[in-house]
């Protein structure tokens, strides 16, 4: 597994990331700016991580540049077995919804396991047009599973359509099933803690 360390704050373009690795960010923060990257015509992901790679993102942060948001509006668009450890993802300047463009998602989980903890995850103010994850199965991968595994903050709304989310310690408060298409569509929101309740509330802190 290759390992990147950042000796200073950063910014570029978006970027795909198809092998496995690490980024330790050592204490700083990756701005996105000028373009993003993804499926022609929709090149608006900071980070597209690819399917079939083991990736880990621990130690830092990762936002858009206020100049570029109307450029960004996923900040992770993510396939695979993913570990986000001690990171601030900040979607305060993601792109807002509008006709031609679509939701906001900070961090996006199409396919994978993906492991999240002692981290904060951040929406813009766009409301229920904003999502700070979702797990969200995509044509023919294999369906997300995302599990919470540390102190998490979660900033906005969870969307969730076919992919699964737990919650590995006890919650103070939980995001809400939110999502496009009927309720036959939800994955799971469930936690092995057997007395925490799960509510349909307002996102929180896990």
């Amino acid at each position: 597994n290759n390992e990147i360390t950042l000796l200073r704050n950063a910014e570029g373009k978006g970027i795909v990331i198809d092998k496995d690795i690490t980024i330790n960010f050592n204490t700083f923060t990756y701005t996105f700016v000028e373009e993003g990257v993804g499926d022609t015509p929709t090149k608006s992901n900071g980070f597209q991580i690819l399917a079939g790679n083991t990736v880990t993102l621990k130690n830092g942060a990762l936002n858009v540049d206020e100049e570029s948001k109307d450029d960004f509006y996923i900040l992770i668009q993510n396939y695979s077995n993913l570990t986000v450890d001690n990171m601030k993802l900040d979607g305060t300047n993601l792109d807002m919804w509008s006709a031609t463009d679509g939701d906001s998602y900070v961090l996006s989980n199409n396919s994978g396991n993906v492991s999240i903890s002692n981290s904060t995850i951040k929406a813009n103010n766009d409301g229920t047009k904003s999502f700070a994850l979702d797990a969200c199965k995509y044509e023919g991968y294999e369906a997300p599973v995302v599990t919470l595994a540390g102190d998490v903050v979660v900033s906005g709304n969870v969307e969730l359509n076919g992919g699964q989310i737990y919650h590995a310690q006890t919650i103070y408060g939980v995001a809400k099933k939110s999502f496009k298409g009927g309720q036959s569509y939800w994955g799971t929101i469930s936690t092995p803690i057997a007395s925490a309740v799960i509510p349909e509330a307002a996102a929180g802190r896990h």
